[in-house]
């Protein structure tokens, strides 16, 4: 009885965490193509990143705020997040060529 209740146990944290990763590939993927679309917009237009982030914040802190969610949404601040990441990979960058 005891090895069909680990088995069972086992089959369902195998499943939550394949769930979980795909979840976290899709993410990724999400992420990544905004990110990856924000560079283009500023390599090829000269639109900084920030000119679309604000706008896109203000939206979600308002939607969190018709949501009963502010709290979850108000500190939330995809330009300053998008120069903290920029800042993190250009200063890894330099370390890395420079040793």
């Amino acid at each position: 009885m005891s090895l069909i209740l680990f088995i069972i146990a086992l089959f369902v944290a195998a499943t939550l965490f394949g769930w979980f990763l795909s979840v976290l590939r899709s993410a990724l993927s999400i992420a990544f193509t905004i990110a990856i679309a924000l560079l283009l917009l500023k390599f090829l237009f000269g639109i900084e990143p920030s000119e679309v982030l604000r706008p896109i914040t203000r939206f979600v802190q308002s939607l969190g705020k018709e949501l009963k969610l502010s709290q979850y949404t108000s500190g939330i601040d995809f330009a300053q997040l998008w120069y903290d990441a920029s800042q993190f990979i250009q200063t890894t960058w330099q370390q890395l060529v420079n040793g």
